[in-house]
Protein backbone atom coordinates (compact mmCIF):
# COMPACT_ATOMS: atom_id res chain seq x y z
CA UNK A 1 0.00 0.00 0.00
CA UNK A 2 1.27 3.60 -0.72
CA UNK A 3 3.09 4.99 2.77
CA UNK A 4 0.41 7.88 3.41
CA UNK A 5 -2.19 5.01 3.62
CA UNK A 6 0.10 3.09 6.22
CA UNK A 7 0.32 6.28 8.30
CA UNK A 8 -3.82 6.88 8.48
CA UNK A 9 -4.07 3.59 9.00
CA UNK A 10 -1.38 3.70 12.03
CA UNK A 11 -3.47 6.65 13.71
CA UNK A 12 -7.22 4.80 12.69
CA UNK A 13 -5.78 1.98 14.86
CA UNK A 14 -4.39 3.77 17.88
CA UNK A 15 -7.05 6.70 18.03
CA UNK A 16 -5.45 7.80 21.65
CA UNK A 17 -4.82 11.13 21.63
CA UNK A 18 -1.42 11.41 22.69
CA UNK A 19 -0.28 8.55 20.12
CA UNK A 20 -2.46 9.51 17.33
CA UNK A 21 1.17 11.36 15.55
CA UNK A 22 3.44 8.22 17.06
CA UNK A 23 0.72 6.45 15.42
CA UNK A 24 0.66 7.13 12.10
CA UNK A 25 4.71 7.26 12.41
CA UNK A 26 4.75 3.72 13.45
CA UNK A 27 2.39 3.04 10.18
CA UNK A 28 5.22 4.99 8.21
CA UNK A 29 8.40 3.17 9.90
CA UNK A 30 8.54 -0.30 7.53
CA UNK A 31 9.20 1.37 4.33
CA UNK A 32 11.19 4.88 6.13
CA UNK A 33 13.86 1.96 7.43
CA UNK A 34 13.83 -0.07 5.01
CA UNK A 35 13.76 2.11 2.01
CA UNK A 36 15.15 5.18 3.52
CA UNK A 37 18.93 3.76 2.66
CA UNK A 38 18.12 3.08 -0.68
CA UNK A 39 16.97 6.49 -1.19
CA UNK A 40 19.66 8.05 -0.15
CA UNK A 41 22.00 5.44 -1.91
CA UNK A 42 20.07 6.76 -5.23
CA UNK A 43 20.33 10.42 -4.45
CA UNK A 44 23.89 9.93 -3.79
CA UNK A 45 24.75 8.24 -7.07
CA UNK A 46 22.30 11.04 -8.83
CA UNK A 47 19.56 8.68 -10.38
CA UNK A 48 16.87 9.17 -7.94
CA UNK A 49 14.09 9.14 -10.71
CA UNK A 50 14.14 6.93 -13.97
CA UNK A 51 12.98 3.48 -15.32
CA UNK A 52 15.67 1.39 -14.22
CA UNK A 53 16.43 2.64 -10.68
CA UNK A 54 15.49 -0.23 -8.74
CA UNK A 55 18.17 -2.44 -10.38
CA UNK A 56 21.00 0.38 -9.83
CA UNK A 57 20.17 -0.77 -5.96
CA UNK A 58 22.65 -2.88 -3.99
CA UNK A 59 21.82 -5.57 -2.48
CA UNK A 60 22.18 -4.52 0.92
CA UNK A 61 19.08 -2.20 0.30
CA UNK A 62 17.01 -4.72 -0.47
CA UNK A 63 17.81 -6.80 2.61
CA UNK A 64 17.26 -3.64 4.70
CA UNK A 65 13.68 -3.71 3.15
CA UNK A 66 12.84 -7.05 3.26
CA UNK A 67 13.83 -7.16 6.97
CA UNK A 68 11.90 -4.46 8.00
CA UNK A 69 8.95 -6.00 5.82
CA UNK A 70 9.19 -9.27 7.84
CA UNK A 71 8.03 -10.57 11.15
CA UNK A 72 11.81 -11.06 12.47
CA UNK A 73 11.30 -6.99 12.20
CA UNK A 74 8.34 -6.81 14.05
CA UNK A 75 9.68 -8.63 16.61
CA UNK A 76 12.84 -6.37 17.02
CA UNK A 77 10.64 -3.64 16.88
CA UNK A 78 8.66 -5.20 19.68
CA UNK A 79 11.97 -5.38 21.90
CA UNK A 80 13.06 -2.17 21.30
CA UNK A 81 9.62 -0.59 22.31
CA UNK A 82 9.54 -3.43 25.24
CA UNK A 83 13.40 -1.80 26.83
CA UNK A 84 13.43 1.59 25.73
CA UNK A 85 9.59 2.84 25.24
CA UNK A 86 7.60 0.65 27.12
CA UNK A 87 4.28 2.53 27.79
CA UNK A 88 4.54 2.28 23.78
CA UNK A 89 4.32 -0.87 23.30
CA UNK A 90 0.98 -0.25 21.49
CA UNK A 91 2.76 1.35 18.69
CA UNK A 92 4.09 -2.33 17.54
CA UNK A 93 0.62 -2.64 16.18
CA UNK A 94 0.80 0.16 12.98
CA UNK A 95 4.19 -1.38 12.40
CA UNK A 96 2.50 -5.10 12.24
CA UNK A 97 -0.90 -3.48 10.19
CA UNK A 98 2.01 -1.92 7.37
CA UNK A 99 3.63 -5.40 7.34
CA UNK A 100 0.62 -7.60 6.78
CA UNK A 101 -0.92 -5.04 4.42
CA UNK A 102 2.28 -4.90 2.14
CA UNK A 103 2.07 -8.85 1.99
CA UNK A 104 -0.77 -9.05 -0.06
CA UNK A 105 -0.44 -5.63 -1.78
CA UNK A 106 2.93 -6.21 -3.32
CA UNK A 107 3.35 -8.96 -6.37
CA UNK A 108 7.12 -8.05 -6.85
CA UNK A 109 7.73 -10.20 -3.25
CA UNK A 110 6.13 -13.25 -2.51
CA UNK A 111 4.24 -14.08 0.77
CA UNK A 112 8.23 -15.44 1.96
CA UNK A 113 9.39 -11.85 2.92
CA UNK A 114 7.02 -12.30 6.06
CA UNK A 115 9.50 -14.80 7.22
CA UNK A 116 12.84 -13.42 6.00
CA UNK A 117 15.48 -15.03 5.96
CA UNK A 118 14.09 -18.23 5.98
CA UNK A 119 12.35 -19.29 2.50
CA UNK A 120 9.69 -21.60 2.10
CA UNK A 121 9.44 -21.73 -1.58
CA UNK A 122 5.53 -20.99 -1.44
CA UNK A 123 6.00 -18.46 -4.38
CA UNK A 124 2.55 -17.09 -3.39
CA UNK A 125 2.57 -13.38 -4.37
CA UNK A 126 0.23 -10.59 -3.54
CA UNK A 127 -1.44 -7.93 -6.21
CA UNK A 128 -0.16 -4.47 -6.76
CA UNK A 129 -1.82 -2.08 -5.26
CA UNK A 130 -0.70 0.73 -7.88
CA UNK A 131 -1.58 -1.88 -10.66
CA UNK A 132 -5.36 -2.02 -9.30
CA UNK A 133 -7.49 0.63 -9.11
CA UNK A 134 -9.83 -0.87 -6.96
CA UNK A 135 -7.57 -1.45 -4.06
CA UNK A 136 -6.92 2.05 -3.80
CA UNK A 137 -10.87 2.50 -3.78
CA UNK A 138 -11.42 -0.37 -1.05
CA UNK A 139 -8.73 1.35 1.29
CA UNK A 140 -9.68 4.50 0.83
CA UNK A 141 -13.18 4.39 1.33
CA UNK A 142 -12.54 1.44 4.54
CA UNK A 143 -10.50 4.41 6.02
CA UNK A 144 -13.22 7.28 5.52
CA UNK A 145 -16.03 4.78 6.77
CA UNK A 146 -14.13 4.11 10.01
CA UNK A 147 -13.11 7.13 10.98
CA UNK A 148 -16.20 8.71 9.56
CA UNK A 149 -18.21 6.04 12.41
CA UNK A 150 -15.74 6.92 15.08
CA UNK A 151 -15.93 11.00 14.98
CA UNK A 152 -19.69 10.46 14.71
CA UNK A 153 -19.70 8.01 17.96
CA UNK A 154 -17.29 9.86 19.62
CA UNK A 155 -19.95 13.20 18.97
CA UNK A 156 -22.77 11.28 20.00
CA UNK A 157 -21.14 10.18 22.94
CA UNK A 158 -20.52 14.09 23.91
Amino acid sequence: MDILSHGLWGATILRERKLVWWAFLAGLAPDVLGSGSAFVYLLTIGKFWGTGMWQLLPAWTKELYHFHHSLLGVLVYLIMLSLFLRNYRLLILPYVVHVLMDAFTHSSDSLDRLFYPLESGANIHGLNWWEHWWIMALNGASLIIINGVLILRRRVRQ
